[in-house]
């Protein structure tokens, strides 16, 4: 099952979320080796998040998070997800939440973290149903419960998370937090298929990742996108 053991502080497989500094820094945008000005995408982008708006202050976080056409940037990526986090946007407060498990941008605050998956869960956003499963079945930022971890599982599952049908998969051929059903866990298996992602995916998943390692690993060797 995909469960990775917590390694604590600064790691790029991560998880994410942070404090902002309400600072207004210059961005380090990329520049054209032809005009050398800022991008124009993210300086558009920007604009648009001055504004307020919600979509743009979301992916403008992911822009400095990944590192879209600038420089890597946690501090940056945890300002304009925080602003759109706190305007309820579901995407946002779960890549707040990663930045706030992994230590990127702030300190590492894993109570945090728990309340804006669980923010982003119950609005039904899969990823952050699954990596608060991935909290409940280890006991990060919350009391450990496998029953807990079972159901946000399932939910995520049932929305097609990928992780969360492995995980669910687990659960019920070892029998963690529900009853030991291997009919029901070569079923759920079964959905789980492979994809293609692009790059940004890609970081994204690894990322989700963090939340899991392989249940096999967990049980035996305590281990833990």
């Amino acid at each position: 099952m995909s469960f990775e053991k917590k390694q604590g502080g600064k790691r790029e497989s991560r998880r994410r979320f942070a404090v902002l500094s309400a600072l207004c820094l210059p961005l380090a945008f990329t520049t054209s080796c032809v005009t050398n000005r800022p991008n124009a995408e993210v300086v558009a982008l920007q604009e648009q998040a001055e504004k307020g708006d919600v979509v743009a202050e979301r992916t403008l976080g992911e822009t400095f998070d990944f590192g879209k056409h600038v420089k890597r940037d946690y501090v940056q990526a945890a300002k304009w997800y925080r602003l759109a986090a706190d305007e309820g946007d579901a995407h946002a407060q779960n890549n707040l939440a990663s930045l706030y498990a992994n230590g990127l941008g702030m300190p590492t605050n894993l109570t945090l973290a728990v309340e804006l998956y669980r923010k982003s869960a119950e609005q039904n956003y899969a990823v952050a149903q699954n990596s608060l499963g991935g909290h409940y079945y280890h006991g990060w930022g919350v009391p450990q419960d496998r029953n807990q971890a079972f159901r946000w599982f399932k939910r995520a599952a049932e929305n097609h998370n990928f992780n969360a049908m492995q995980n669910l998969s687990n659960c019920y051929r070892l029998g963690i937090g529900t009853a030991s059903d291997l009919t029901e866990s070569v079923q759920v298996g079964g959905g789980c298929r492979d994809h293609s992602t692009g790059k940004w995916e890609l970081e994204r998943a690894k990322r989700c990742a963090s939340v899991s390692c392989s249940f096999e690993k967990n049980l035996t060797a305590n281990c833990g996108d």
